[in-house]
């Protein structure tokens, strides 16, 4: 249930691993090199927080976030790490098809795009943290200062506000940076967490849940004051966290475990066992059914697991080549990225049959993916 106060580490470290077996700790992203320098220029880009960086007419976008699972989506956005710790914005048809290009001056970490898929927001790496892409024409707009370590980002359902999961760095706790979309000012920081790893909002607006990877549990702000209001706690460190179409039910991915909660109260409502670290987490159009991606082990194959969100029962998992990176879903497909082999593959939620698949360029690797409508 829910529980006044915010989480707290429990006896983790800064080092991360990838290996399932070494802890509940080793939760960091792969294909994260972090060296003393980029550590302290990530860390030292929070100080400032005014303003979009080339974007003097962005003001006019102020169309509603696309809601998870909502079917209809016709471009995929896959964000990219390239060798040396730049990124590159794959745009692409919901097939996978005709992709074009978008450099990015650092790695992705998430992305989320507007209603009418015109403009896209991605959380990099490192400073300014915050990028702004003009979907249909393939280029950057601008870059919003939040900081470093910038993990994942949602909209508002008007469109108006971005909100900025960014991590720890330098010893510093991370934080949830809000931000107006119309003039690229970070309105305020909400300390949410430790290290604030994955965000999600519910359909209203009303409510953030934010992923602490390094405590057991999400905390919960308020988006009317931008105050943490409460904490649902877990067993697990979270590390993926979305909810229903209807936003009644939040869903809360850890290592080996998919929670489900009440949005209302809190109220842990059931717990699927899972069988691997989790690196992507949707929930379908109806509500019925999440799919997660996880990883099971460095010689075994990655797994997309279906779940009965009702009971928590896991229905099937099905083997998924290396594909334990993250998940976008529209209709009836689920798209997962492989950061082993490149690839995006794509996947049909009723037949469970791998309907398409796209190599990154060159020496990139697919690091997140969403897709955004183009009403």
């Amino acid at each position: 249930m829910i529980t006044d106060g915010d989480n707290t580490p429990e006896g983790c470290t800064d080092r991360a691993t990838t290996d399932i077996d070494r802890g509940e700790c080793g939760m960091a992203r792969e294909h994260r090199p972090i060296t003393r320098r980029t550590l302290l220029a990530a860390t030292l880009g929070g100080a400032a927080a005014v303003g979009i960086s080339g974007v003097p007419a962005f003001a006019q976008t102020t169309t509603p976030s696309q809601p998870a699972g909502k079917a209809g989506g016709e471009r995929l956005l896959i964000g990219n790490v390239v060798d040396g710790g730049t990124g590159l914005l794959q745009v692409t048809t919901a097939d996978l098809a005709a992709p074009v290009g978008v450099p990015l001056s650092s790695q992705p970490n998430g992305l989320v795009g507007s209603a009418d898929g015109k403009v896209a927001y991605v959380a990099t790496q490192f400073n300014p943290g915050l990028t702004v892409v003009n979907v249909g024409g393939a280029k950057v707009d601008g870059t919003i200062p939040v900081g470093g370590f910038a993990n994942s980002v949602v909209l508002s359902p008007d469109g108006a506000t971005a909100y900025v999961a960014v991590g720890a760095g330098g010893g510093s706790r991370g934080y949830v940076a809000v931000v107006s979309t119309a003039d690229g000012q970070v309105k305020t920081r909400v300390q949410a967490g430790y290290q604030p790893r994955d965000i999600a909002i519910t359909p209203d607006g009303a409510k953030l849940f934010v992923a602490d990877e390094r405590a057991k549990g999400v905390t919960v702000v308020d988006t009317k004051t931008n105050q943490v209001v409460g904490t649902i706690k877990t067993t697990r460190p979270a590390l993926k966290v979305t909810t229903d179409p209807k936003g009644q039910r939040v869903f809360i991915a850890g290592q080996q475990e998919l929670v489900t909660a009440d949005v209302a109260t809190g109220k842990v409502t059931s717990t699927a066992v899972l069988a691997g670290r989790p690196g992507g987490l949707v929930v379908a159009p109806s509500g019925a059914l999440a799919y997660v991606s996880l990883y099971t082990g460095p010689t075994t194959p990655a797994a997309l697991a279906v779940v009965n969100t009702q009971n928590g029962r896991v229905l099937q998992s099905k083997g998924n080549k290396k594909a334990h990176g993250d998940l976008a879903i529209a209709g009836t497909k689920v798209v997962a990225v492989d950061p082993v082999d490149g690839t995006t593959t794509a996947v049909n939620t009723e037949t469970t049959a791998t309907t398409g698949e796209l190599a990154s360029p060159g020496n990139a690797t697919p690091t997140c993916v969403a897709f955004v409508g183009t009403n």
